[in-house]
């Protein structure tokens, strides 16, 4: 299920995040310190997500049991990235 939502639902989002951000970049140029702070944090975020994509990918094409199960704790790590998403929302919700 994990690999169908990464594939059907987050990969889209992903580029939407990152088309609509580098327009919205663009328009903001040049950018203070508090839009980068928060742009640094998107990357931050949007790269552990891929990142989870990948392991996802990995874990689903591994060749035993014990494999697969082996991507599990790298993917969890993964989640290290979501207070930089939640604070990257944030601070765009209230300031920009």
């Amino acid at each position: 299920v994990h690999e169908e939502i990464d594939l059907t639902v987050e990969i889209p989002l992903v580029v939407g995040i990152v088309t609509t951000g580098a327009l919205l970049l663009n328009r903001a140029w040049p950018p203070s310190t508090l839009l980068v702070l928060k742009v640094v944090a998107a990357l931050v975020a949007l790269g552990a997500n891929l990142t989870c994509m990948v392991f996802v990918l990995r874990r689903r094409r591994a060749a035993d049991e014990a494999a697969a199960r082996a991507w599990s704790g790298p993917i969890a790590w993964t989640g290290l990235g979501v207070p930089f998403g939640l604070a990257a929302a944030v601070v765009g919700l209230a300031y920009f």
